[in-house]
């Protein structure tokens, strides 16, 4: 399964027309994401050269990503877009998704987390082992 397709260098204009950043000729690095009909998440990332100041620049977009303020300002845009076609019953279709993908994922930790402390709590060898 290939989720990342990495460092894709930028097409010359002419031929990524369709790509709304290909004509900033500021753009130093983009991280796209995207899903396709298998329903696999995908990654690409587009670099305008190999320079240090564009890898630096990745570098710095790629932190970003890891802040949750990443995630609720993307949820932002979100939420402006949908506004701005009527759509805001979809945007909150798609938090309460989230907000249930979410508690469902914590239950999960939280249960994980109780049978590795039960797993503690429990000796290895019990008393009538020994006997």
């Amino acid at each position: 399964m290939n989720l990342f397709n990495l460092f894709k260098k930028k097409q010359p204009e002419s031929q990524d027309e369709d790509h709304n950043l290909s004509s900033d000729n500021d753009m130093h690095a983009c991280v796209s994401y995207f899903i396709t009909s298998d329903g696999i998440p995908r990654v690409d990332i587009e670099l305008r050269d190999y320079e240090e100041e564009t890898v630096d620049n990745l570098c710095t977009l790629l932190l970003s990503l890891s802040l949750d303020t990443s995630f609720f300002e993307t949820l932002g845009v979100v939420q402006e877009g949908l506004e701005k076609v009527g759509r805001e019953d979809l945007f909150v279709e798609i938090t309460s998704k989230i907000a249930i993908s979410a508690a469902e994922h914590l239950a999960s930790l939280k249960q994980k987390q109780n049978e590795e402390e039960k797993l503690k709590d429990d000796p290895c060898l019990s008393p009538s082992d020994m006997l």
